[in-house]
């Protein structure tokens, strides 16, 4: 597995705004890669307001009823971002960190992931996400 100097990326930890909703501690993982990736999406825990907003938008379906029912894909690169998600292993990554701790955003060079605080400083699941987007 490579690491985050190996990937040629920074990261940095700060707080995260406030959120009953989490089942555990965590923190912001603000990640700058060394080049912006094709995907740029936002992955979050599907709530009621966004099973409404799928009656007058499309969002990305994977196939996968697990992750489908569970995360909300926003993105404004759906064919990259569908390929992103083509992986199981992918799905199953973003489907532990957002379920556990929060959102995962990918923006331009900008990956945002809240992680549980006593995560180790770089989380397995974390260096394979970041791999798989610079690949």
């Amino acid at each position: 597995m490579a690491t985050f100097a190996e990937l040629g990326v920074t990261a940095e930890r700060s707080l995260p705004a406030e959120d009953s909703r989490r089942l555990v501690e965590t923190v912001v993982l603000v990640v700058t890669l060394p080049r912006e990736v094709a995907v740029q999406a936002t992955f979050s825990k599907e709530r009621v307001q966004h099973k409404i907003s799928k009656l007058f938008t499309k969002e990305l379906q994977t196939g996968d009823p697990d992750f489908d029912d569970e995360i909300f894909v926003r993105t404004d690169t759906p064919e990259a971002t569908a390929a992103f998600l083509a992986s199981r292993d992918i799905r199953n990554i973003l489907l532990d960190c957002v379920s556990l701790a929060g959102p995962v955003e990918i923006d331009g060079a900008t990956v945002r992931i809240v992680v549980a605080e006593q995560a180790v400083k770089e989380d397995p699941n974390v260096c394979r996400l970041l791999a798989a987007l610079l690949a």
